[in-house]
């Protein structure tokens, strides 16, 4: 017979799973919803006469389609906060993200991440810090006590601390 907590990892292990099959599946959903409602909305454009014979609503559609697809800042903070105090560069962000099924509908999702990132820096009363790791590696971390200490920053090559105000990207 099974040890109790052996059950239990398994019964875990099994919902993670299936919880990431329905976030992808809620983020392919809001693809389709957002889609469908530009295409009726092009054949609305094109006979007008369809808005009057045909029921639609697009702020409702558009509504379900962001209510059921977190935005990728919302992903972000999500995936700093399970974490306080540990560095995420983008890259490893990014890693997570794809682990857990979600895809950002992007050409670039790097940058969707890293715009969120910036934002949640430069937010009023942030909890969201940004630095430089041992490697020169721009990383962010969550602070919810908002000390502003966290994962040790390096030395960067160039020889002095890194400027929070300075681009390095």
């Amino acid at each position: 017979m099974s040890d109790p907590e052996d059950l239990a990892r398994a019964e875990v292990e099994r919902h993670l799973a299936s919880l990431k099959k329905w976030i992808k599946l809620q983020t392919t959903a809001a693809r389709h919803i957002a889609g469908e409602a530009k295409i009726v909305e092009g054949y609305f454009e094109l006979y007008p006469g369809f808005a009057d014979e045909f029921e639609f609503d697009r702020s409702a559609a558009l509504e379900t389609a962001s209510a059921t697809s977190p935005s990728g800042a919302e992903i972000t903070r999500e995936i700093l906060q399970s974490t306080p105090g540990e560095a995420w560069a983008v890259s490893e962000i990014l890693n997570n993200m794809r682990s857990r099924g979600i895809t950002l509908d992007s050409d670039n999702p790097a940058n969707v991440v890293r715009a969120a990132l910036e934002r949640l820096v430069k937010a009023e009363d942030s909890d969201v810090h940004k630095s430089t790791d041992a490697q020169d590696r721009v990383i962010y971390w969550y602070d919810p006590d908002r000390t502003g200490t966290g994962p040790s920053p390096s030395q960067p090559s160039g020889g002095g601390r890194y400027d929070p105000d300075e681009e390095p990207f």
